[in-house]
């Protein structure tokens, strides 16, 4: 288990590369990092060898994989995992994931340009980082390309956040 002040230091990094999160999720975000159930589980991988799992196109990049919806259930609440949704801020507003913090994937695209982006890794290293948007969501993948081996692992909800409404899950506002 990480201890706050690595989790005040993501936050912190977050901040300071220039996502602006609404006042109140911004609160939310580090009650939530500091609060997360304790345990030592870990996103599964789903048939990780030379399967649809493995990102299409990204072979030198073994470290990213599907989680499943059971998966995705079991560590929503761990404070090894970051629950990353990648849709734009209006969307995340409406609903998202409990837990999750919103870092669009447009944002994520700038900051591969103009360098910030391996502040962004560092930030996220020693974490498992499942990265979710909308349904079929071609973003997905572009995000976690431009993350590649990153010293954290990747994992991508591509059911999305519809899956995750459709399973009656917890979502925040």
């Amino acid at each position: 288990m990480h201890d706050p002040p690595l989790r005040t230091k993501i936050l912190l990094g977050l901040l300071g590369i220039g996502i602006i999160v609404i006042p109140f999720a911004l609160a939310n975000i580090s009650e939530r990092l500091f609060s997360r159930g304790s345990g030592d589980s870990t996103p599964q991988k789903v048939d990780s060898k030379n399967s649809p799992s493995e990102v299409a196109g990204k072979e030198d990049n073994k470290s990213v994989a599907k989680i499943d919806l059971a998966s995705l259930i079991s560590v929503v609440d761990k404070s090894d995992t970051l629950i990353i949704d990648i849709r734009d801020q209006e969307s995340y507003q409406r609903g998202h994931i409990t837990n999750a913090i919103n870092l669009p994937a447009e944002d994520i695209s700038k900051f591969a340009d103009d360098g910030r982006l391996e502040s962004l890794k560092k930030d996220f290293a020693g974490y498992n980082a499942v990265f979710y948007c909308e349904k079929n969501c071609s973003d997905l993948y572009n995000v976690t390309n431009k993350l590649g081996n990153s010293g954290f692992n990747i994992y991508v909800f591509e059911p999305g956040y519809e899956a995750w409404l459709e399973a009656k899950q917890g979502i925040e506002k």
